[in-house]
């Protein structure tokens, strides 16, 4: 039931655990470039120069870009020290 919730479908729905976990991933991952979109636009008013969104997209590199992987990105530490110092990795 919590994997159905995770994946935002009825708890009853006639979908595997397979299907509820790529589910759940891949909404989650929209959520993350609809936050990493918003987050990049309201810095790029202020940057000067552009910086696009998968910057700010925890799960995305671009080494992993070609193949379509994901990676685990940064954790919460090492996120909230570049924010507080404004060293972003930039590549």
């Amino acid at each position: 039931m919590t994997m159905a919730a995770y994946a935002g479908v009825p708890p009853r729905c006639q979908l595997t655990f397979r299907e509820l976990v790529i589910t759940a991933r891949e909404r989650m991952d929209e959520s993350w470039w609809h936050t990493a979109q918003l987050a990049a636009g309201v810095v790029n008013l202020f940057a000067k120069r552009y910086i696009p969104p998968r910057e700010f997209h925890p799960f995305y590199t671009s080494a992993n870009a070609a193949s379509g992987k994901k990676s685990s990105g940064l954790s919460v530490k090492e996120f909230n020290e570049a924010i507080r110092t404004g060293s972003w990795r930039f590549q």
